[in-house]
């Protein structure tokens, strides 16, 4: 039986452009950071991840799966821009429709980067989280900011010919876990 789930999308996007039609476009909606959410599985997409850490502290039945999860947030902007120059970034109607939220965009992505990702993932049991890693994202969520966690038995998964834009490679590997 397929398990259910719900996805967080990353900056300025909606899980539909990833294919997932249950979704919470946090970035059209009003943000909720103390939600209850009655899933299975919560898929985190880059700083959609953070908001997904944080609702599991308010249901710790949930599992993650979190891909390219933003958790070094130091030097942020630069990794960003560095990262937009190498990959681009995937403009479809639907997501310039979101870009005129820019400004409320700003805001809650910089209340979500006040959230403290590091201490909720050391709280999280290993086998109710998992990360998905582009293996050529080498910029915003890179082997480095991710080494700790290895070290202490979370699973990171390198998912081939994929770097931090969102890549059909993660729906597969997702669509494996879920059913």
């Amino acid at each position: 039986m397929a398990k259910t789930y719900l996805c967080l999308p990353g900056w300025l996007d909606c899980g539909e452009n990833y294919g997932y039609s249950n979704s919470l476009n946090i970035w059209e909606e009003k943000m909720d950071l103390n939600k209850t959410i009655d899933t299975d599985y919560i898929i985190g997409y880059s700083v959609g991840a953070i908001l997904a850490l944080k609702y599991w502290q308010n249901n710790k039945n949930l599992s993650l799966i979190l891909v390219n999860p933003i958790i070094e947030k130091k030097g942020l902007f630069l990794r960003w821009l560095k990262c937009l120059l190498k990959e681009g970034t995937p403009l479809s109607f639907r997501r310039l429709r979101i870009i005129i939220r820019f400004v409320s965009g700003l805001t809650k992505l910089k209340k979500l980067l006040t959230i403290n990702s590091l201490e909720i993932i050391k709280k999280i049991p290993k086998e109710k989280i998992i990360i998905l890693r582009g293996e050529n994202d080498n910029y915003l969520c890179d082997k480095s900011s991710l080494s700790s966690f290895a070290s202490q038995g979370i699973k990171i998964i390198d998912i081939n010919n994929a770097a931090h834009n969102w890549n059909n490679n993660f729906n597969q590997y997702i669509t494996s876990l879920l059913n």
